[in-house]
């Protein structure tokens, strides 16, 4: 096989990696694109916005600190496989359309996109691999 060859299959298994569907993380798992639970929603984000990040809401998550106060959206927070939690305004169409959004109760894991979120009483924590993540939930937001 040709190095162009190699490299074009290298490039098209890497990017079906990151796009692939929510994974299992433990027992007590969801494969749901998209989930709720009382205080908190969470799932990837539409393939329009990334395809490596995985975006939650709640209430307590503040506005990007850069973000004029008229502009419109929702505040959220992304998180990729490597990397610091960054503040976000979504909109309706942020997360992948047509999803239809499960309900998940404390102590489900759920994982996509190399990032693992464990729903606990009231809140959410997220992580990535580089062990940089967030909580959010119970009107509070804390990053890490």
């Amino acid at each position: 096989m040709s190095c162009a060859r190699k490299l074009a299959a290298a490039a098209a298994f890497s990017v079906s990696a990151l796009v692939a569907a929510p994974t299992i993380a433990a027992a007590g798992t969801s494969h749901s694109s998209v989930w709720e639970t009382k205080t908190v929603i969470c799932g990837i984000e539409s393939a329009a916005l990334s395809k490596t990040e995985v975006l939650c809401q709640a209430t307590g998550v503040p506005r990007p600190p850069h973000a004029p106060p008229a502009e419109p959206g929702d505040p959220g927070v992304v998180l990729a496989a490597h990397g610091k939690p960054q503040l976000v305004l979504i909109s309706q169409d942020s997360y992948p359309p047509n999803s239809k959004v499960k309900k998940l109760s404390n102590g489900t894991v759920w994982g996509a996109r190399g990032v693992t979120c464990t729903i606990a009483r009231k809140t959410v924590t997220c992580k990535n691999r580089s062990k940089h993540g967030f909580t959010i939930g119970n009107g509070k937001y804390k990053h890490f």
